[in-house]
């Protein structure tokens, strides 16, 4: 559930945004579109379990199956693409609050970007996500994440790279 959790949250990850707030449309629309989009994610997490120290996880979603790796080893996720679409739509639900904020223009690698700063406020707890997203094709190619949640209040700092092009099942899947 962790790394489905990272992908979403973007996308990552956490209950984003409602779809009645104008404001978050943008970012809802760019999650959705990349549950929907072939992808590869690169993830660093930084947290308690990882003694503070960044650790390296990837995510590649082929549309019909999505593949977790850590430490170079590579499974395939119990949770499909449409699991994660369900998943988000659940997490909509339940957000008790949520603020969206267009920032700035940027660019990530060379292309345009759209940058976004959203609020999420649930039971599962606070999260404060930057988004960038493509102005050519409403995808999302960057994320920050910083979450604080259960009732000791673990904080967490997650950055995901979306790679969108030759996106195929890792070899020597478990």
């Amino acid at each position: 559930m962790r790394s489905a959790r990272l992908c979403v949250g973007f996308l990552l990850v956490s209950p984003l945004v409602h779809a009645d707030d104008p404001g978050c449309k943008v970012p809802l629309d760019a999650v959705t579109r990349v549950l929907s989009t072939p992808n590869h994610q690169y993830i660093t997490r930084t947290d308690v379990a990882t003694g503070g120290k960044p650790r390296a996880s990837e995510i590649i979603d082929t549309g019909i199956a999505m593949y977790v790796g850590v430490d170079g080893k590579w499974r395939t996720s119990p949770t499909s693409p449409l699991d994660m679409q369900n998943m988000l739509i659940e997490s909509q639900k339940r957000a008790s609050f949520i603020a969206c904020v267009r920032l700035r223009e940027d660019s990530v690698g060379g292309a345009a970007v759209t940058v976004y700063s959203i609020h999420d406020e649930s039971n599962a707890g606070i999260s404060d996500t930057t988004l960038w997203v493509s102005n050519a094709d409403g995808l999302p190619l960057k994320q920050e994440i910083d979450m604080e949640s259960g009732a000791a209040k673990t904080k967490t700092h997650s950055e995901v790279r979306f790679v969108y092009t030759d996106v195929k099942a890792p070899s020597g899947v478990q």
